[in-house]
């Protein structure tokens, strides 16, 4: 997991060749700070129950835990989905805040899955992305190490027109799944 300050900065140099194309995510604000609110609430009850307590944990104790936690990990799969995407010539990244949490080098991607999914917040079928890597990182979310991404980026077409281009210069094998058949594509 590196952390390197991203700089943005234009998507074509004078020589036509791509320094680093940033491309952030909105919809989901609300969202992260009801869940950050809710989490903040089950904390306050927990800290509450904490210093009036006089015996072992009770179970109204254990469930105060649980929702925090569970809140707690809701808000940073939202943080997760929100990561901006940053491809450059090296690979695609997933930042956040302007550090890279996650990277998956160009010469690293096994396969780039691309599938229908119905979007329950925008409540409309969006495309997932879902990138391999033939050779997963140590430090990993997923058990395949790889990188997922909702198309609901602001200039998605411009994304999709980047990546299709670094796909085709790196041979990268790309499937769509629907209706549960995987079949072989060029482009994204």
């Amino acid at each position: 997991m590196s952390l390197e300050p991203v700089i943005e900065m234009s998507n074509h140099s004078d020589d036509s060749r791509r320094k680093s194309s940033v491309f952030k995510f909105e919809g989901q604000g609300y969202l992260l700070i009801a869940v950050s609110l809710i989490s903040g609430l089950f904390l306050f009850l927990g800290f509450a129950i904490e210093t009036g307590r006089n015996g072992p944990a009770s179970s109204g104790e254990l469930i105060v835990i649980g929702g925090f936690l569970l809140f707690f990990f809701m808000g940073i799969l939202i943080l997760r989905q929100q990561s901006a995407i940053v491809i450059d010539e090296q690979g695609i990244s997933r930042c956040l805040w302007g550090w890279k949490w996650q990277t998956i080098r160009w010469d690293n991607i096994r396969v780039i899955k691309v599938s229908p999914y119905f979007h329950p917040v925008v409540k409309k079928m969006v495309r997932v992305f879902r990138i391999y890597p033939s050779v997963p990182p140590r430090f990993r979310f997923f058990p395949a190490g790889g990188m997922a991404f909702v198309g609901l980026a602001v200039k998605m077409s411009e994304l999709i027109e980047i990546m299709n281009d670094y796909v085709a210069r790196h041979k990268i094998k790309i499937e769509t799944l629907e209706n549960g058949i995987s079949t072989s594509v060029s482009h994204l």
